[in-house]
């Protein structure tokens, strides 16, 4: 914070520069000292010494107004590059995660080469307390989707399937959605049911199985995949992990909650499969 002179400095300095004015005007009268000129001079050695004083003063205060002026300027361009590093550093992210998006999907299509891809982005959210849905920037004026298509992220996890083709965007449910239903395989015991969405579970994020064999064996977490049968969708994207199994209150084996594999609500960047070889 710039500091100002206070008044007493004020008065002081004004008194120093009538004291200077009239020693001028004496020694100017009369070119030689008097006794007006050696009393004024006695009194003037005081105040000539406070007047350096306060000279040195506000000279320090002008350099700390300087100094202070250049730390703020300092402050400013250091804020400049701080901004630009940020700006550096996010781009370096999203260019990492892109070529990381883009690297599983090789790795998914050298896997898959019978696969045909089709790269969207989910451009809205169903807004809908009794659906789950979301709307990809494809449609039958710019690609290949139809209805059934699989979207998957690029690792191979299903999210969801496509129920509407529009000109220029579709729409899909999600896993969780109670119209979804899929024929799947538990990854770890091979055993096969089939994975659904279910109203009471949808609201909480979860999808069911249904369809089980009465000695199906369960481990928390095994994986949920599609089985490939039926040629709806292909074998072997991952839907979910089983995050619970408890008895089935209508008294039908038991009752298995699944947790879907992806982040529904923060995909951004999905694939659409137009086409596969179907597996029975």
């Amino acid at each position: 914070m710039k500091r100002r002179l206070s008044r007493k400095g004020l008065i002081v300095l004004a008194a120093a520069a009538v004291i200077a004015l009239i020693t001028l005007i004496s020694v100017s009268a009369g070119g030689r000292g008097g006794i007006f000129t050696s009393a004024v001079n006695g009194v003037s050695m005081p105040l000539k010494r406070l007047s350096a004083a306060v000279a040195s003063q506000i000279e320090s205060i002008y350099g700390y107004m300087y100094k202070y002026d250049e730390v703020v300027k300092e402050n400013e361009q250091l804020h400049m590059q701080l901004a630009a590093l940020e700006r550096e550093r996010r781009e370096y992210v999203e260019v990492s995660e892109e070529n990381e998006h883009f690297r599983q999907l090789l790795q998914l299509a050298s896997r898959h080469s019978d696969y045909q891809f089709e790269n969207a982005s989910v451009i809205s959210w169903g807004a809908s307390n009794y659906t789950s849905s979301f709307t990809v920037s494809k449609g039958s004026e710019n690609s290949d989707v139809a209805v059934g298509d699989s979207v998957i992220t690029e690792s191979g996890v299903l999210i969801g399937v496509i129920t509407e083709v529009r000109d220029k965007t579709s729409v899909a449910v999600t896993v969780i959605d109670t119209k979804f239903s899929a024929g799947c395989v538990i990854e770890s015991s091979g055993d096969t049911a089939v994975a659904s969405g279910d109203y009471a579970l949808m609201r909480r994020g979860m999808l069911t199985l249904d369809f089980l064999a009465s000695d199906t064996r369960f481990i928390t977490g095994d994986s949920v995949v599609t089985s490939g049968r039926g040629g709806v969708f292909p074998k072997g994207l991952v839907i979910g992990y089983i995050e619970d199994v408890e008895p089935d209150p209508a008294g039908n084996g038991s009752k298995v909650t699944v947790s879907p594999a992806a982040d529904l609500r923060n995909v951004m960047d999905v694939f659409l499969i137009t086409d596969f070889e179907t597996s029975e």
